[in-house]
């Protein structure tokens, strides 16, 4: 007769098994098998980590970039330079949209009837170029709000550089204290040599007086 705990079984292939048989039958960490148990993602089969790729529309589907680089025969960074928005452009509607005076691994954004680099954005909208970048980028923002929302943020790369800058003041500042307090030093102690020196001169020079 046994005391304690029963194994947890889980569904699995249609049978209730323990975690160590199914990490046996998969080839799976038993670690990992407990973690897809708690998220609740399914033990077999591919799995990604991190959020969810960006897709965008080409052929009336939702794919990634690298799908999109695999049925094209095209590489994944000249897809990238192709899309606009949330769109892969093609054929005429690709050299419509994109100028021969952009620089090949330019990124374009198209708002509104007009395909500008993101530097041009910022100049049209006066929102830095490196916020338009991580709108797009990090924050998956669509293209409208990217270029339309104001930012009213206090940026961190600002902050940063104002921390860099006053950094390297005091940098400076203690370099040029610590500078004049050597040559200081020195001075100080030359003109100690030069006094002790005129000292022994005179002492020397000086008659001797026999006594009496």
């Amino acid at each position: 007769m046994t005391y304690g705990r029963s194994p947890m079984l889980v569904k699995f292939r249609g049978r209730g098994l323990t975690v160590p048989e199914i990490a046996m039958l998969t080839g799976l960490a038993e670690a990992t098998v407990y973690r897809r148990i708690r998220l609740g993602r399914p033990i077999e089969g591919p799995h990604r980590c991190g959020p969810e790729p960006k897709r965008f529309a080409f052929r009336g589907e939702m794919l990634t970039a690298a799908e999109i680089a695999e049925r094209t025969g095209y590489s994944v960074s000249h897809v990238r330079r192709r899309i606009s928005g949330n769109t892969y452009l093609e054929g005429e509607e690709a050299r419509a949209n994109f100028a021969d005076d952009f620089h090949p691994n330019c990124v374009l954004l198209t708002h509104r009837g007009k395909t500008d680099s993101l530097s041009g954005w910022a100049r049209r909208t006066g929102i830095p170029q490196y916020v338009i970048s991580e709108r797009l980028g990090r924050k998956g923002w669509t293209v409208h709000r990217i270029l339309t929302e104001p930012n009213n943020a206090k940026p961190k790369t600002i902050r940063k550089g104002i921390r860099h800058m006053v950094r390297g003041f005091r940098i400076a500042r203690n370099r040029i204290a610590i500078m004049r307090m050597i040559e200081g030093f020195g001075r100080h102690q030359e003109i100690g040599r030069q006094r002790s020196g005129k000292g022994a001169r005179s002492l020397r020079n000086e008659p001797r007086t026999s006594e009496a």
